[in-house]
């Protein structure tokens, strides 16, 4: 299987909130529209999990612009983390603990980078590998990568020259993290202490 993240998965569903200015307003939003099984106290918790500072939040990287309310950047960070990036990698463990002879391979797109406020936002991935929109390296390689899954179960058996390779997911927890014109492997153990805590917890949150 191939499974994969957009960086900023939850930029889009953290836009158009209402202006959440402090953290008791981002445990509240929390408490009432998501996490209603959840007590205060684990939602709390959860929160505490993530840097208050501008410079941690999603768009990632991006320092501290990109926020158009206070609360913005971590509340896209913790939606993208308990919607999708790090419920795959979580995801990822049950499988490989449970059949190990799955071959699994991971990514995380970056393409979209510098893009005001969104970063590269959920469902971009759909111009990128589809459409081809704008063509480059990222095109290219994922449509290589993902016909050469379905044709051999392998996306590394017949790319063109150029294109990287693709270790498994299993091999050393590497994501392949694809930019516009190049990709790179990504050790995939970033917010690993949120990781953790939602790992604890999912039951709460219906992860």
């Amino acid at each position: 299987m191939i499974i994969g993240d957009q960086e900023d998965e939850g930029t889009l569903f953290a836009l158009f909130q209402s202006n959440l200015t402090t953290e008791a307003d981002l445990i509240d939003y929390l408490s009432t529209v998501f996490f209603q099984k959840a007590t205060r106290e684990q939602v709390v918790d959860l929160v505490g999990t993530y840097s208050s500072a501008l410079s941690a939040g999603s768009p990632f990287r991006t320092g501290i612009l990109n926020s158009p309310y206070p609360q913005f950047k971590r509340l896209a960070a913790m939606l993208g983390d308990l919607v999708f990036t790090l419920s795959r990698r979580l995801f990822l463990e049950s499988a490989t603990a449970v059949n190990p002879n799955v071959p699994s391979w991971s990514y995380l797109a970056s393409y979209d980078y510098g893009t005001p406020i969104l970063g590269t936002f959920h469902g971009s991935d759909i111009l990128q590998v589809f459409y081809g929109i704008l063509p480059n390296y990222a095109s290219e390689a994922i449509q290589s990568y993902y016909f050469s899954f379905l044709y051999t179960m392998d996306p590394n058996n017949g790319t063109p020259k150029g294109i990287a390779e693709w270790p498994q997911w299993k091999e050393s927890k590497q994501l392949l993290n694809m930019y516009s014109s190049y990709s790179k492997l990504l050790k995939d153990d970033f917010r690993s202490m949120s990781a953790q805590w939602i790992a604890d917890n999912a039951a709460s949150f219906h992860i």
